[in-house]
């Protein structure tokens, strides 16, 4: 193994080429050394920097060059001069990777080329190709090596980078217990202990005396971090809970059920305005049972423009709207046509599948839609429905047409 001496000059900074070099760096290079020796390690020529993020540029003829007139930025902090050497391990493209030599830093008319160097631009000169770099807040002091295995072709493979070998020295700090070459964590076994060769809090570790009043606010609390199995039955009362401080947000759906729930718990005060929509109901949750007399009004019924009903409604009466001031666009119905359509009409009997008890007799809506569309109403839910009120009116039209049509014979015959 060949070494290098080089001449000492005075001073600290062991990074500059002929500054004195420190003991411990000079220990640190010649173990590192000696260890790539004996594991067939080829060391390259020392980078000034490590460039930390992909060079950008087009690759060609083992050179990379900009896109654009302008200097290369500074590299880890490390304002570079052409000829430096740099060590690119992090292009988007791996095969890109190596030591390059900065051909020409670029200028406002230039742009900057970055060519690989000599000692590691040949598949030879790939496996274990390891080098040190001299500078950069990152990566000052450290060697780096290639990490893959067999055989390389240039501009083929991924070429990666992991760091072996560094200069830094370590202390231990607060928490921190150094034995040897072994870091340990010195615990208290009190609030926090080794187990199963892990840093664990230990049980009961941390008491109502470690938190100071109102640390745990709800900011503080993930969403379900705290489930109902980490709460012992009655520990949250009323007494905990501030005014407005569970709303519906917090609440998942049906994650409250009648049984938790006191009599009379919820009065009308509970309820903001609003609170309660059909939404909120599931089908036959609310019986009659469950209201009080007169507890339904009609200032707490909001106006509807679409009822839908499953199953029979009774009323004394039924009006529908029919002021002539609320219409527009009003045109007679032809009662010819309408007679048609009535004829062409099959009126059926049949039973709803939910209430096959309760014989019916109507019209089908698909056939209707084939016939009189206007008749014919398509709901929320997807299923079809005849208009019977709008009905009436093709009904009276094709009297109508049928009484005409009986005067005209009398008249005939007469």
């Amino acid at each position: 193994m060949h070494t290098a001496h080089t001449a000492c000059k005075g001073g600290n900074d062991s990074s500059a080429a002929d500054s004195a070099a420190h003991k411990s760096h000079v220990d640190t290079q010649c173990a590192a050394a000696q260890a790539a020796a004996a594991n067939g390690i080829s060391w390259k020529a020392s980078a000034r920097a490590k460039c930390l993020s992909n060079i950008t540029g087009s690759y060609s003829s083992f050179a990379i060059t900009a896109g654009s007139n302008g200097a290369l930025s500074a590299q880890d902090g490390i304002t570079c001069a052409a000829g430096d050497r740099l060590l690119l391990a992090a292009q988007s493209d791996k095969t890109q990777n190596g030591v390059y030599v900065i051909t020409a830093l670029g200028d406002a008319s230039n742009p900057y080329v970055l060519t690989r160097s000599d000692d590691m631009k040949t598949d030879a000169q790939l496996p274990q190709a390891a080098v040190f770099v001299q500078q950069g807040t990152t990566s000052a002091d450290k060697a780096y090596v290639v990490t893959n295995d067999g055989a390389l072709t240039i501009d083929s493979s991924n070429i990666d980078f992991s760091v072996f070998a560094s200069t830094g020295e370590f202390s231990a700090g607060n928490g921190i217990a150094f034995n040897g070459k072994q870091i340990n964590c010195d615990v208290d076994d009190s609030t926090i202990e080794i187990a199963s060769a892990k840093v664990a809090l230990k049980a009961g570790g941390v008491s109502a005396s470690f938190l100071a009043s109102n640390s745990v606010t709800s900011a503080k609390i993930a969403a379900g971090a705290v489930a109902a199995a980490a709460l012992a039955s009655a520990s949250v009362a009323t007494a905990s809970i501030q005014d407005d401080a569970v709303t519906a947000a917090k609440i998942a759906d049906n994650a409250i059920q009648q049984a938790q729930l006191s009599d009379d718990c919820v009065g009308a005060a509970e309820l903001a305005s609003n609170a309660c929509v059909a939404a909120s109901y599931s089908a036959g949750s609310v019986g009659t049972v469950a209201m009080a007399d007169a507890s339904v009004t009609s200032a707490k019924l909001a106006s509807l423009t679409t009822l839908s009903i499953s199953g029979q409604m009774s009323a004394g009466s039924y009006v529908a709207t029919s002021d002539r001031r609320m219409k527009a666009r009003i045109a007679e119905l032809n009662d010819a046509a309408c007679m048609k359509q009535c004829a062409a009409l099959q009126p059926v009997s049949f039973v709803m599948k939910n209430n096959p008890n309760d014989p019916r007799t109507g019209l089908i809506a698909q056939e209707c839609l084939k016939v009189a569309p206007e008749l014919v109403k398509i709901k929320e839910d997807g299923s079809y429905g005849v208009n019977y009120v709008d009905f009436t009116a093709h009904l009276l039209a094709s009297v109508r047409d049928l009484n005409n049509r009986l005067l005209s014979l009398e008249n005939m015959v007469a």
